[in-house]
């Protein structure tokens, strides 16, 4: 009888497979906020807006923001890609076996990093 309850387990152990992995994906929305607003903010990777507005960027990738607007000095700085301060752990997708076993899957993808600082907040400086 004890083999037998064995075998059925065994038969049942994949049913019971699960995915765990926490709502955070391999994008961030990145939000830039100006005083005044309507200044044009320009990405080093190319896109742009008017201020406040948002974009939804890699959560891995490092790049420039350039601020500008008529009567204003320019103002510009680096967003970084820094490891999650949430420790990474829920920053991750796994699958669970049974319960038992977590194994990671695409840990190399970014989620357990942030885009920051985010929000960009610039009080413009008039010239």
């Amino acid at each position: 009888m004890r083999r037998s309850s064995v075998c059925v387990l065994c038969a049942l152990l994949p049913l019971v497979a699960s995915c765990a992995s926490s709502n955070r994906n391999e994008n961030e929305r990145f939000h830039i906020q100006s005083e005044p607003e309507t200044a044009l903010a320009k990405l080093s990777t190319g896109e742009s807006c008017l201020t406040p507005c948002h974009f939804d960027l890699p959560r891995s990738s490092e790049f420039r923001v350039t601020l500008t607007k008529d009567g204003y000095r320019p103002y510009t700085t680096t967003i970084r890609s820094v490891k999650s301060q949430t420790g990474g752990r829920p920053a991750t997708a796994s699958v669970s076996v049974g319960g038992i076993f977590n194994v990671p899957v695409g840990p190399q993808t970014g989620v357990s990093y942030d885009l920051e600082p985010n929000p960009l907040i610039v009080e413009l400086e008039r010239r």
